[in-house]
């Protein structure tokens, strides 16, 4: 899900899913301080990104927000050229009408691709072991962090699907962890199969590294507190059973006693007799 809130891109959007093409390219920046929508050179960019679908529009306070399906791959090879309106063939009153070249199409810099394949490989047993650790680690995953479940859940529903389908299963695992854009461009960028498996199941492993602390962690704040909480608790228990056997007061019997005892302390000391 993306969100955009430059007005021409917006326009150029929505004007686009209403021509009935809900396409987009999808390119990361390179500076993530830039939260500008659209860049004025390709430079800002990378070249590689994703052909996406938009599945789902909406209009948030002043933003769109995307819901987007990634198809494949895809490589920036040129600046497009304005395109000269295109006529529709529908007369009205006696002139062809045609599609108005709006100020949004001027101010935003579009690009032509293509599609970015990756290279042929093998079945081979070095494919084959990656492929199997990538899915024994999406289970150590799970074991330690439930909320990974649905995610996994995609994987198990669509079966041999990706199991099977090394290139899919590396952009998959990938895309289940916590890493960085930067680094996830590295997996996009990546055309040789068993390179991106092994990118892949790195970004797993250190995102099982990062779930097993956090669990650890968890766990060592939650004992710190029910120990405290026992200690609490104890001490209450304390409290009440030598209230109840005449021990100790409670905390207002304790300051009357106190200021009782001083206050005759200091009144034997002042009726003393002179020696």
């Amino acid at each position: 899900m993306v969100e955009i809130s430059n007005p021409d891109l917006m326009e150029l959007v929505s004007n686009r899913i209403r021509l009935n093409k809900p396409y987009v390219g999808v390119f990361l920046k390179k500076d993530d301080e830039n939260s500008s929508d659209v860049v004025d050179n390709l430079d800002d960019i990378y070249n590689v990104g994703t052909f996406c679908q938009v599945t789902e529009m909406r209009t948030v306070d002043d933003k769109l927000r995307l819901v987007l399906l990634g198809h494949r791959r895809i490589k920036i090879t040129d600046i497009s050229k304005p395109a000269e309106p295109k006529k529709t063939g529908d007369k009205v009153e006696g002139e062809e009408k045609t599609e108005e070249k709006t100020d949004a199409v001027e101010n935003i810099v579009q690009v032509e691709t293509d599609n970015l394949k990756h290279e042929p490989f093998k079945q081979n047993d070095e494919v084959k072991a990656l492929s199997g650790e990538i899915v024994k680690t999406f289970r150590d995953i799970i074991k330690l962090n439930p909320l990974y479940k649905e995610s996994i859940q995609l994987l198990v529903d669509s079966g041999k699907q990706i199991i099977d389908n090394p290139p899919h299963l590396a952009d998959f695992g990938a895309g289940m962890t916590s890493a960085d854009g930067h680094e996830l461009q590295t997996i996009i960028e990546e055309c040789d199969i068993p390179t991106r498996l092994q990118l892949s199941l790195e970004l797993l492993k250190k995102e099982h590294a990062i779930v097993s602390l956090q669990r650890k962690l968890g766990q060592e704040v939650e004992e710190k507190v029910n120990k405290m909480q026992r200690k609490f608790m104890l001490n209450e228990q304390l409290k009440i059973i030598k209230k109840e056997l005449g021990i100790e007061k409670d905390d207002k019997q304790a300051w009357w006693t106190s200021l009782m005892i001083g206050s005759k302390k200091k009144l034997s000391l002042q009726i003393s007799p002179r020696l």
